[in-house]
């Protein structure tokens, strides 16, 4: 995980799911994202979620 952001497909490569579920749950706002052409998560931002 060399990367600072991820896109919602890396996300869901790493969290072992599929992309529809990372887009509910930065949808719901349990995943905050930026939405820059295509939603970005920040990689410390992933990392506290897959902490909790």
């Amino acid at each position: 995980m060399k990367s600072l952001v991820f896109i919602v497909k890396e996300v869901s490569e790493i969290i072992h799911t599929n992309q529809t579920y990372v887009y509910t749950l930065i949808k719901t706002g349990l995943l905050p994202a930026l939405k820059l052409g295509s939603y970005k998560i920040r990689k410390e931002t992933l990392m506290r979620f897959l902490e909790e």
